[in-house]
């Protein structure tokens, strides 16, 4: 990535404003935040900087949908000017771009069907100037990637916020239980039937989604990577300044960012290290479907005091028991754990607290 472009998502106008005093190359602005970023003619902001500005449009439009969302856009484009790019979600509605506006380049954000080299040969047959790498691709995939083909559209890898891993995500639809946690906290969450992986919950218009980590440092892997472009989202997750601090502080990035020396291969099925130097990630605990997972806060006066097995019953009295993961270290006072359901669980039953369950040693 030695000339590679470092986009974030922004939603408003002091966040252009705080990346256009950073050493961020281009701008990234979903569809529904545009009227009022132009209205504030903000975009003149980017480019005094000579920051470009790209459209996210993320709609999955119909017949009918498609020809309203390409008039919105024609219109959005006479009150401003063409965005350097427009990426896209969705086929049809690219298609449809490149034919109404043939002048602006579009990018396609891979959310299915990533893992295959002949998918990327088709977009960029089909004239995308970029593509955003399917997110659970791992190190040691992009590379395979990389090696298997003869790309000339430009790609680009993803990550969300200061959390330093491709994720992909699991849709947990309604969520009803929201864990404790301050914005910027740094809380891993695990499942015992998968213990060697890390969560991150994130949350944008109340709308909940759980993340499954499918690498563990993605800053450290930057200089191996055969990509044009970092791709950084914070929405739901921190703060752009935190974004921004976590990524270039104290980093020239100008003219892109930081080749670093080859570092040792990723072990993808390695398991993530509390103890890692890594810098700890931003992250913050929200929602979790009821149905399916329970949010339990540890709270021990020493590890010694957890059992493996907790034992919690719902309101109806009925009991049930979870197998907690083995490591010491995350059954520290404070430890967050998402815990699945026991069979046999009442869908939508009320979520019993077991803190009580857990006590601490007893004085002999």
């Amino acid at each position: 990535m030695r000339d590679s472009v470092l986009k974030v998502f922004v939603t408003n106008v002091d966040e252009l404003r705080q990346a256009a005093a950073s050493p961020v190359q281009s701008v990234i602005v979903p569809y529904r935040h545009l009227a009022e970023i132009i209205d504030e003619s903000g975009f003149r902001v980017c480019h005094s900087a000579g920051i470009t500005v790209e459209w996210q449009l993320a709609q999955h439009p119909d017949e009918q949908q498609l020809q309203a969302l390409l008039l919105e856009v024609q219109a959005m484009i006479e009150r401003s000017q063409n965005p350097d790019a427009i990426r896209v979600q969705n086929l049809g509605l690219g298609r449809a771009l490149q034919q109404h506006f043939p002048s602006v380049p579009t990018v396609f954000e891979v959310h299915s069907g990533g893992k295959h080299r002949e998918f990327y040969d088709f977009l960029f047959a089909q004239g995308y100037a970029a593509a955003q790498l399917a997110r659970e691709l791992s190190v040691s995939q992009i590379l395979q990637l990389w090696s298997a083909t003869h790309l000339y559209g430009q790609w680009e890898v993803f990550a969300f916020g200061a959390v330093p891993v491709l994720i992909t995500q699991r849709h947990l639809g309604r969520a009803v239980e929201q864990a404790a946690g301050p914005l910027g906290q740094s809380i891993w969450l695990r499942e015992p039937t998968r213990p060697n992986q890390p969560f991150l919950l994130t949350e944008e218009d109340g709308e909940s989604r759980l993340y499954l980590s499918s690498y563990r440092d993605l800053k450290g892997q930057i200089g191996q990577l055969p990509v044009q472009a970092l791709v950084l989202d914070h929405r739901g997750i921190c703060t752009l300044q935190e974004l921004l601090e976590y990524w270039v502080h104290d980093v020239p990035l100008n003219p892109g960012l930081p080749w670093q020396a080859e570092p040792a291969a990723a072990d993808d099925e390695a398991p993530y290290s509390l103890d890692s130097k890594a810098p700890e990630p931003l992250g913050r605990t929200l929602e979790v479907k009821r149905e399916h997972y329970a949010v339990v806060l540890f709270r021990t006066h020493s590890a010694a005091a957890l059992p493996l097995v907790l034992h919690y019953r719902n309101p109806d009295g009925r009991c049930f028991q979870c197998h907690l993961p083995h490591e010491d270290s995350i059954r520290r006072q404070g430890q967050l754990a998402v815990l699945p359901w026991s069979k046999g669980l009442v869908e939508g039953g009320e979520f019993f607290d077991p803190l009580c369950l857990v006590e601490p040693p007893r004085e002999n």
